[in-house]
């Protein structure tokens, strides 16, 4: 009821490949019947044997057989498996009209014991057609020596040298073919079944196995007690391996994944040691070493070899992340200690100085305390008890508010506010994006009217943008709505995307940039000067805005090689129509520079602060309309 029918509509038999696959076989037969045949021919002929109609039908099937042989390459193979059939069928009939059941009787019973001898390994197989031949090769003999197998005289003509070899050697024939055909097929499946088990159990990149076939070895250890001596779960991370693939392409990144995994697997290792690839840039490893020390040095030796080798092949630099959790044995289970060694993995990335960091209980606290921050939080976010700030940027005169910028902030039930390092991770790293998106832009769509009492019409307001949210099916038309719903104008609002979003088609990004745009939005370009390749793509894509990243400012007083990058940029917006924003301004110094340099606008805490919308243009801080 439940399964599927074999050859039915669902699954058809393909007769044609059928044929191809098994055509070797049906070549190979037609050569061993044409040399027996010519054999059986010739005996025929010597020992003087005088049914003429077998030695003409021996002769024939030798030649048509070796000629098809030959030809076997332009002979279709459907007309060699009907010209075969044809002659186990014209040979069959022959025996039984020449000799009745005497001769088929044993021929059957051949036939049936070869339906057994198929279930053997080849060597028994060869072995067992041995014994079969043993008892007509006996009956040979006696005839060969002139003793008389059969009394009566009505057989006489059985006792002939020239019926019984070619007999004999036929059946070698059947039964040769019959091996080999078992034999090839054997192989075929076998090796096809070897293909498959390499495939659901190897990753083909790294040809290191996969996840699944690592634990479920490390399982079965366990259960065996083979793990009881204790061990170490090693984790390894491409670091940005992201920006790589971004940069250099998938080719030459899974290129880097291909020589990682040479690498591990290329005798690094322990003769117990197992290891895998996780997914995506992941690799663990299995080791019986039990001290820091070792462990330490494994790591080093993997770092080196990996660089040394990606460097060599593709002149490219690559950096790790190591994570490491011991596995005490006993009662642990691999599955606890892999748990482990991901928290500890999760601080090696935090960190990003490649050293190896090794699991410790007070990450466990910390998972625990980030799992309930994540409950907190994602219940607020579908209670709606997010709140909107707005940080004030002025003009170059530090006089005029000239834009905001709207900054999402959690303040939990009891009054704390969480900072937004810590929860605006948590919504990426637990797939919040969109709920969280799509409330922070209702809050500001609720807050624009007020925001233009206080400032005037002309104020711009900017929202920050996740690339998830803006590749979100829908998000154009949810903006395109909003704006109208609430009468927005034109270049009112401003959105604010960093480079990670150019992972995307550049293509595709900047359709949707010219439709917003159409639309009345505008388009601002985040953290400039913290990224990999901003220049690339500021010639492709119709920019409003350009927001130099705090880590450029913060020293543009003291620094003059951060002073001359931003000077170049502002030069580079007098060509391009750019405005720019500089973020993280928090001393008079750097107002005068970046004056000096041509900025735009500033943002940061020397003029104001983030604030709700209640409390602005209360301190003073503000000229209003």
């Amino acid at each position: 009821m439940g399964g599927a029918d074999l050859y039915g509509k669902n699954n058809p038999f393909n007769w044609k490949k059928y044929l191809m696959d098994v055509e070797p076989i049906i070549n190979r037969t037609y050569l061993i019947y044409g040399i027996f045949g010519l054999i059986s021919t010739l005996v025929q002929y010597f020992y003087e044997y005088n049914d003429m109609k077998a030695r003409f039908l021996n002769f024939f099937y030798g030649i048509i057989c070796l000629l098809i042989y030959s030809f076997r390459k332009r002979i279709p193979v459907r007309f060699k498996v009907l010209f075969l059939s044809t002659l186990a069928f014209i040979g069959i009939f022959i025996t039984q009209v020449v000799n009745g059941l005497l001769g088929t009787g044993f021929i059957q019973s051949v036939a049936l014991l070869l339906t057994i001898i198929i279930f053997f390994r080849t060597r028994y197989a060869l072995m067992m057609y041995a014994l079969l031949l043993a008892i007509p090769g006996y009956l040979a003999c006696g005839v060969i020596t002139g003793r008389r197998i059969y009394s009566l005289e009505v057989l006489e003509r059985m006792n002939s040298i020239g019926l019984w070899v070619p007999f004999l050697l036929n059946l070698a024939a059947i039964g040769l073919i019959c091996i080999m055909a078992i034999d090839y097929f054997r192989r075929e499946v076998f090796g096809q079944v070897t293909k498959l088990e390499r495939f659901a159990h190897y990753d083909p990149l790294s040809g290191l196995p996969n996840r699944s076939y690592f634990f479920e070895s490390m399982e079965e250890r366990e259960k065996k007690k083979q793990l009881e001596k204790g061990g170490a779960l090693l984790l390894i991370n491409l670091k940005q391996f992201r920006i790589t693939n971004m940069l250099l392409g998938p080719e030459l990144a899974d290129e880097i994944l291909r020589l990682t995994g040479e690498v591990i697997s290329g005798g690094i290792l322990g003769e117990h040691d197992l290891a895998c690839r996780l997914m995506g840039d992941e690799f663990l490893i299995w080791t019986d070493i039990t001290d820091d020390v070792s462990l330490d040095v494994l790591k080093e030796r993997i770092l080196v070899n990996t660089r040394k080798a990606v460097k060599a092949e593709m002149s490219q630099e690559v950096n790790l992340n190591f994570a490491a959790a011991y596995y005490e044995g006993g009662r642990d289970h691999i599955q606890a200690a892999y748990s482990r060694v991901v928290l500890a993995m999760n601080r090696a990335k935090a960190n990003g100085d490649g050293k190896l960091v090794f699991y410790c209980k007070k990450m466990k606290q910390g998972f625990e305390q980030e799992s309930r921050l994540y409950e907190e939080l994602s219940e607020a976010i579908s209670a709606g008890e997010i709140e909107m700030f707005y940080h004030e940027q002025r003009s170059m005169d530090g006089e005029k508010v000239v834009g905001l910028e709207s900054l999402a902030r959690w303040k939990k039930k009891r009054g704390e506010y969480i900072s937004p390092a810590v929860f605006v991770p948590l919504v990426n790293k637990y797939n919040l994006i969109l709920p969280f998106g799509y409330l922070t832009m209702e809050l500001v769509f609720r807050d624009l009217a007020r925001l233009m009492e206080i400032y005037g019409p002309d104020i711009s307001v900017s929202l920050n943008i996740s690339p998830v949210l803006f590749l979100s099916t829908g998000f154009s038309d949810y903006l395109r709505e909003q704006k109208e719903a609430f009468a927005v104008k034109d270049d009112v609002l401003v959105l604010e995307l960093t480079e990670d979003i150019f992972v995307e088609d550049r293509e595709l990004l900047a359709r949707i940039f010219a439709e917003l745009k159409d639309a009345g939005f505008r388009i601002s370009l985040d953290d400039f000067g913290t990224g990999y390749s901003s220049l690339s793509y500021l010639g492709s894509i119709d920019f409003d805005e350009v927001k130099i990243d705090k880590s450029l400012v913060d020293n543009i007083d003291k620094d003059r090689k951060q002073l001359g990058v931003i000077e170049a940029i502002c030069q580079l917006s007098g060509r391009m129509d750019f405005t720019i924003v500089a973020e993280g301004v928090e001393r008079e110094e750097q107002m005068v520079r970046l004056r000096e340099a041509g900025c735009h606008r500033v943002q940061g805490f020397l003029h104001s602060r983030p604030r709700p919308v209640e409390k602005l243009g209360l301190l003073g801080e503000v000229t209003l309309k």
